[in-house]
Formats: C-alpha cells, sequence, structure tokens
C-alpha cells in the first residue's frame, strides 16, 4: 500500500501489542492511522495501571531471548534494549499453600549445561521428578525442539511421561509464561519452538526480563520517533 495524498487513515481495532505493532507498521511507511481501543489505556492484557500513585503492571509477562519481533518492534519506536531490558539467568518460584515451595534457578553457564544444572538443583523436587524432567529435556534437544505433528503441550508432557509435580512447577509456568496459554490449550509445536529459541542458544547473559509493555508503549508514545507527519492518533476508551 503507497500512500497517496488524499489517503484515508487506516483504522486500527484494539491497542494490544497486535495493535500497536500494526499501527507502528503503518506509521514507519508513512501511511496515517488511528488505533482504538475501549479500554483508557494501552496495552490490552499486559497494560500499566495507577493505583493511589503506584504504577503497577496487569499481565507481567516472562520476555524471552526467542521473542524476535517483540525486539524489532521496540528498536523501531527508538526503545533501547539495554534501558528497558535485565538480562538474568532463568528462575522459577512456585508456591501453594500447603505444599512444599519448589524452585529452579539456572546458572550462568551456557546452553545446554545450564539447564540441566538448575533441573538438578532444583528445591522441593524429589530426585525422581528432577531426573524426569530432564530427561525430557535432553529428549526436547535430541529431537531439536520439533515434533511431526502438533499437539497440546498437555498431550506432549504425558508422551514423556512427566510427573504432576513437575508439570505444575516447571512445564506450566513456562507454558503461561511463554505463551499466555494454558498446557491444555498451548501449541505443543510452538512451545518447543519458543523453548528451543530461548535456552538452546543461551549465553551466561541469561535470558531479557523487561518492565510492562504499556510502560515501554508510553515511552514511545512520549518521545514520538515512530510517528511521522501524516495523521496518527490513538483513541482510548
Amino acid at each position: 500500500m503507497r500512500p497517496g495524498p488524499a489517503t484515508k487513515p487506516v483504522i486500527v481495532v484494539g491497542g494490544g501489542w497486535a495493535g500497536i505493532a500494526a499501527a507502528v507498521e503503518l506509521a514507519r511507511h508513512n501511511i496515517p492511522l488511528i488505533l482504538l481501543e475501549s479500554a483508557k489505556q494501552l496495552g490490552g492484557r499486559a497494560r500499566c495501571v495507577s493505583i493511589q500513585g503506584m504504577h503497577i503492571d496487569n499481565g507481567q509477562h516472562m520476555l524471552l531471548s526467542a521473542y524476535e519481533s517483540t525486539l524489532s518492534l521496540l528498536r523501531t519506536v527508538g526503545i533501547s534494549e539495554d534501558i528497558a531490558f535485565e538480562r538474568r539467568p532463568l528462575s522459577l518460584q512456585w508456591l501453594r499453600t500447603g505444599e512444599t515451595p519448589v524452585t529452579l534457578n539456572t546458572p550462568a553457564l551456557p546452553a545446554p549445561w545450564h539447564l540441566a544444572w538448575g533441573l538438578l538443583r532444583a528445591k522441593g523436587l524429589s530426585l525422581r521428578d528432577r531426573l524426569a524432567a530432564l530427561r525430557m529435556s535432553q529428549a526436547l534437544q535430541n529431537s531439536d525442539f520439533s515434533l511431526p505433528q502438533d499437539c497440546s503441550v498437555s498431550t506432549l508432557l504425558k508422551r514423556h511421561r512427566q510427573p504432576e509435580a513437575v508439570i505444575r512447577a516447571i512445564w506450566e509456568p513456562l507454558c503461561l509464561g511463554a505463551l499466555n496459554t494454558h498446557i491444555h490449550e498451548a501449541s505443543a509445536e510452538l512451545f518447543l519452538r519458543t523453548l528451543g529459541d530461548s535456552f538452546r542458544y543461551s549465553t551466561a547473559a541469561g535470558t531479557p526480563t523487561c518492565c510492562s509493555p504499556a510502560s515501554i508503549w508510553a515511552q514511545s508514545c512520549r518521545n514520538q520517533r515512530w510517528t511521522t507527519s501524516k495523521p496518527t492518533a490513538a483513541v482510548c476508551g
């Protein structure tokens, strides 16, 4: 689409990450647009809300190294990766009333040793459970994090005979954090691709985690680096 002198604005419905990405791409090509969001602020499920002067992130999300498109979007709107992100090794803590807490911390080692060491040293899981998780991790690496046919993450875990304690403490939090989807609904193929891209090439620098995407979006709107001379507007609530 090439904008002409009388090009009408493109209407983008929804100010979540998908809508924001579409708006940025249109603005980057000098195409006028109007971004519509029913809520009072942008960000979708990952918005930032203010309560009594405090900024609270809603829908905290784990941002892995595999999310290259997200990182590219942030660079486009002028957000410095070095400022917005803090790279750290993966750390999981699973707490539930009446049950033993589970903690998994990966050390500053290159892949796959960081994950293997983290699983072996995980606290709150029996040796049997830790070895089961380690065997599945090794099997995934041997298969190059791929499947002959897609299925749910839950089905994949059953195939690898993962104990319930391991599913609840490790695989389920990883799936929710990486895909924002429950294991019974999430695509195993997409889950493995994300894990592979994130952990297969991991270095001692760790995995990036970031502040709220809504906060990042607010920064980009303030500096206006992604906008052009064409009409560009965001209409909320």
